[in-house]
């Protein structure tokens, strides 16, 4: 899955809805943190068709 190139990624965050650019890391996930609500999301390509996204809220907020 990685050719050997970095591009970078672009996500909005589900919570605020600010647009989010980050790099997978060397161990395959996309980490990124909002800088507005401190949202945090994290995902990994499990295949070209399947991807894994975790979203974790914010310090003193729920999942609704």
């Amino acid at each position: 899955m990685n050719d050997g190139t970095m591009q970078p990624q672009s996500r909005y965050c589900r919570n605020c809805g600010q647009k989010l650019i980050g790099f997978r890391g060397a161990d395959g996930l996309l980490r990124l943190r909002c800088p507005r609500c401190n949202a945090v999301s994290v995902s990994k390509q499990i295949t070209r068709r399947h991807e894994e996204i975790h979203e974790y809220a914010p310090p003193g907020q729920v999942i609704l």
